[in-house]
């Protein structure tokens, strides 16, 4: 018998409007985690805030997030904007129109920037850092085995049926990852593909993104991942096209880019596939008018806002769904799965489960 689901809620916890290149960040967005708090505490959930290094250095936002952790109904992790994160490295940084991706840059200074980051968070919050998230999704196998030199369990950069290649870096570079072929459910990846099952040591858990057609049901995300995961001029027309006619929808639990109907939808959909983890993902700067492209006026902030309270009340009447944080859900995956099988995970007897449903 498979094991009941959990819903995470997983929030870059970043500057205001990193979207938009500047020389000083502000971090005005940091004040809304507090009314933020308070409606999770309302509904049980028990968010993990990914944290960058500009904000563990910022006194205000550090004594706000401080203040939150001493409650002890959130997880702090680390999230890494290389850009933004010492020792710096000249070539790359200090361009404020370059966001490098983190495997952009060197080995070295790939391996100093996590265990800086690392280090400032664990000193600032007094906890270990065990959750991860990579920024713009800027993961790869690579990165994966610094973060478990640096002790941390969980990963969740990877965005399935996605890919952001066309979105540069460093000018002229690889661009994002391709993750369009990655694994849907949580998964231990292989060394040397962050997008195949293996044995590393960090559980990767994908956030939750899935395609809806109207005509042909939720079955066909792979398959739609042609239109929907390439990068290019032409096919993001040709998904704008799509998208506006409803004929297929790539829907994630981000209130700040998906109707509320389209995520209590999602909910009910994972819950019916017996999905093992239901992933939140958005960003701080999403909770404030101005704070991001996707929220720039009052009326935007008061949707993202309605749609959080929406989605919790929709999760919490699914009695047997785990509310929990990040860490919390990792060690119990960890406990009742093993790492290297193809499925990653195993019944309670330790026979092989069936095949997982991947929409």
């Amino acid at each position: 018998m498979q094991e009941s689901a959990a819903f995470v809620a997983t929030i870059d916890v970043e500057a205001d409007n990193e979207w938009e290149p500047r020389a000083e960040p502000t971090y005005n967005n940091i004040r809304a985690l507090r009314g933020f708090q308070q409606l999770c505490d309302r509904y049980g959930v028990q968010p993990t805030y990914l944290v960058t290094y500009g904000v563990a250095a910022h006194n205000d936002s550090v004594a706000l997030l401080r203040e939150l952790l001493q409650d002890g109904n959130c997880e702090i992790g680390a999230h890494t904007h290389g850009w933004r994160t010492p020792p710096f490295y000249p070539p790359l940084d200090g361009d404020t129109l370059c966001q490098a991706y983190l495997y952009e840059y060197p080995d070295k200074v790939q391996a100093d920037k996590v265990a800086t980051l690392t280090d400032h968070l664990e000193q600032v919050f007094q906890v270990k850092m065990t959750s991860h998230r990579a920024g713009r999704w800027g993961i790869d196998a690579h990165i994966l085995s610094l973060l478990a030199a640096n002790g941390y369990e969980v990963d969740t950069s990877v965005a399935p049926l996605r890919s952001t290649q066309y979105k540069h870096g460093v000018p002229g570079g690889q661009g994002g990852p391709d993750f369009t072929k990655a694994p849907l459910q949580p998964y231990y990846p292989a060394s040397n593909d962050i997008c195949r099952y293996g044995n590393s040591e960090i559980l990767e858990v994908p956030v939750s993104i899935r395609i809806f057609s109207p005509a042909l049901g939720v079955n066909w995300g792979r398959w739609l991942t042609g239109l929907f995961g390439g990068d290019g001029f032409v096919k993001r027309k040709i998904r704008g096209i799509v998208r506006g006619v409803r004929v297929a929808e790539r829907v994630s639990l981000n209130p700040a880019v998906n109707r509320t109907r389209d995520m209590i939808r999602l909910v009910a959909e994972l819950i019916r596939a017996n999905e093992p983890v239901l992933n939140m993902a958005f960003h701080s700067s999403e909770l404030i008018a101005g704070g991001s492209p996707n929220v720039v006026n009052s009326c935007d902030e008061e949707r993202v806002w309605r749609a959080l309270e929406d989605v919790f009340a929709s999760v919490s009447t699914y009695p047997n769904l785990r509310k929990q944080t990040l860490a919390e859900y990792g060690r119990q995956y960890a406990v009742t799965h093993k790492r290297g099988d193809r499925l990653g995970f195993v019944t309670a007897t330790g026979d092989e489960c069936p095949e997982p449903n991947e929409l």
